[in-house]
């Protein structure tokens, strides 16, 4: 098995590449890598910030989107009240 150590878990590579298509550099250069593990050992970008102002991913399979769909709507509704700024969101 080769190292697959700059590819994302699920082999299907980067993610970011498919938004860099789409939304352009200036965007997908600025989100964190998707299903990494941080400095505290939790999944970076997804069900929280992702390094770009409004832009959040939720991805995962059905009871992994379930469960946390309603975590991330909680964490926009309290930044849009202004409980809040994106960057103090920690999940």
């Amino acid at each position: 098995m080769s190292n697959n150590a700059d590819r994302s878990p699920c082999r299907y590579g980067d993610p970011r590449d498919s938004m860099r298509a789409i939304c352009g550099p200036e965007v997908a250069d600025k989100v964190l890598p998707i299903w990494c593990m941080d400095g505290e050992g939790e999944s970076s970008g997804v069900w929280r910030n992702c390094g770009h102002d409004g832009l959040w991913f939720g991805v995962g399979n059905l009871a992994l989107s379930r469960f946390h769909s309603l975590h991330l709507a909680m964490q926009i509704a309290a930044i849009e009240a202004g409980m809040f700024k994106r960057s103090e969101v920690t999940f």
